[in-house]
């Protein structure tokens, strides 16, 4: 038996996760994985597919309130910017709980980044 077709993307996003293990647990993404960070692919304005990384869809829809009309610009907005998706919880790429994401630049991101000690499959040189 096919599960239900979503009805917004949130519900897809979240019906792609784990259970947590308590209210503030980590929704552990559990669709496809491709660089070490939750993908799926989105429905673009013009009719077009464009994967996304999950933690970022999970953020913009956090920005705009989950109107699909402003989703794509919220998008592009932040993609332009430069603006990055970092995980709270540290040791788990693959949550999207929004409360556990933040926006940060793409300057900011790399210090928080080295500062926690990760970076394995960042853009550094090995030599760092």
């Amino acid at each position: 038996m096919n599960p239900p077709p979503f009805s917004t993307l949130y519900e897809r996003l979240v019906r792609n996760t784990a259970e947590p293990e308590n209210a503030q647990g980590c929704w552990t993404w559990t669709g496809k994985i491709k660089e070490f960070y939750p993908r799926l692919n989105i429905r673009t304005g013009d009719g077009r597919h464009k994967e996304v990384r999950a933690h970022r869809a999970m953020l913009c829809l956090m920005e705009c309130g989950e109107e699909v009309e402003l989703f794509w610009e919220v998008y592009e907005l932040f993609s332009v910017a430069k603006f990055e998706g970092d995980h709270l919880c540290t040791d788990n790429p693959l949550c999207i709980n929004p409360d556990h994401l933040q926006w940060l630049t793409k300057e900011e991101h790399d210090e928080v980044t080295r500062q926690r000690g990760q970076g394995l499959n960042r853009r550094w040189s090995k030599d760092e």
